[in-house]
């Protein structure tokens, strides 16, 4: 049976009747443990020593995720996203020990989690200039992001080193996990809805398909079939390096009555997936709607997109399961054409 936790403070969570509302730490039925997320990459991922050793000398309770070797599938997704979903306290370092695309592609969702849930939340995203340019335009993807959404909802910790997230880590440890401590906090978060600044179109990001024969290429085709109005980055002579292209697509993705998203069969889509998290947080704040057509990538069924799609597959599959109809998710593309049909019709009717 699917497990359903009513909110105080969240009546809806549907667009049409979306109101300004307070959140409260729901009555989650909580794990009194640490979540130690992010990077992994055994062997040569060792920052969770110091956190172990912390959590081991203060007798409070931990979920490492890491494995030994090459050994993580699919399947481990699953309690990932449980600990995901009921650790008090979590923490993700994205470092660059390795390129870090699964844990980037959690961190969005983190920050939703933490929004509705209650849970308290540090992130630190490390980069190098060695590293991959999909690594790095990840990382930045994700930070430009997070940063605008974050100035205004601060659900989440940023901090700039892996000693101050050992600092907090030891504070929020204090705070909210031991049972002897004295130390109370509460969060309360106000959300509200200017409709005027609204754009009444939908944003379409997502895959960037080389070939043009993709799903997102599809769904491009469907919008300009029904005539709908729609903005996609990769209609454009894009370049990474001009500010008012960067702008524009960012203003979409903080004002889009919809935003869709296309990670398709046939790209990696490390950028995608970083701020795919991101894309569901700024809907929701908004009271708009976010769906996302997520396809297994066409290359090794182990490989860093994979992962993280499996990932992503399953912490939206918790939330929804908590919080019905939040993120509309599907494998199919004609099932999204049918959802986006179904809102256009709601849209004239409202």
């Amino acid at each position: 049976m699917n497990e359903q936790i009513k909110s105080p403070g969240i009546n809806s969570l549907t667009t049409k009747q979306y109101r300004p509302r307070i959140i409260y730490p729901p009555n989650m039925l909580y794990e009194n443990k640490l979540g130690l997320f992010g990077t992994c990459g055994a062997p040569e991922s060792t920052w969770r020593q110091d956190f172990i050793k912390m959590c081991e000398q203060n007798n409070i309770g931990y979920y490492n995720p890491q494995k030994t070797g090459n050994t993580w599938t699919s399947e481990d997704a699953v309690p990932e996203a449980h600990h995901f979903s009921r650790d008090k306290v979590l923490i993700i370092p994205v470092s660059k020990e390795t390129h870090g695309y699964a844990s980037l592609a959690e961190c969005g969702f983190a920050m939703l989690s933490a929004l509705l849930r209650g849970q308290d939340l540090a992130i630190y995203i490390e980069e190098d200039q060695n590293m991959p340019e999909a690594a790095v335009r990840a990382r930045r993807l994700f930070v430009s992001l997070s940063e605008t959404l974050l100035s205004d909802y601060p659900v989440c910790k940023y901090v700039e080193s892996m000693d101050d997230l050992l600092s907090w880590t030891k504070y929020k440890v204090e705070e909210s996990l031991n049972p002897r401590s004295k130390i109370k906090s509460e969060r309360t978060i106000k959300l509200t809805r200017d409709a005027a600044n609204d754009l009444d179109t939908i944003g379409l990001f997502g895959s960037n398909e080389k070939s043009g024969t993709g799903s997102k290429s599809e769904v491009k085709s469907f919008l300009q079939s029904s005539g709908t109005e729609y903005y996609d980055p990769d209609s454009t002579d894009w370049d990474p390096n001009n500010t008012d292209m960067l702008n524009a697509e960012r203003d979409v993705k903080l004002r889009a009555k919809t935003i869709v998203q296309v990670i398709s069969a046939e790209s990696e889509s490390f950028g995608s997936l970083a701020e795919s998290g991101l894309l569901a947080l700024s809907a929701f704040l908004r009271g708009a709607t976010y769906c996302l057509l997520l396809e297994p990538h066409s290359g090794a069924p182990k490989g860093a997109s994979n992962r993280a799609r499996d990932l992503v597959r399953e912490h939206v599959g918790k939330l929804n399961e908590q919080f019905p109809n939040l993120i509309f998710m599907t494998d199919n593309v004609e099932e999204l054409k049918d959802f986006i049909i179904n809102l256009n019709i709601k849209s004239r009717q409202a």
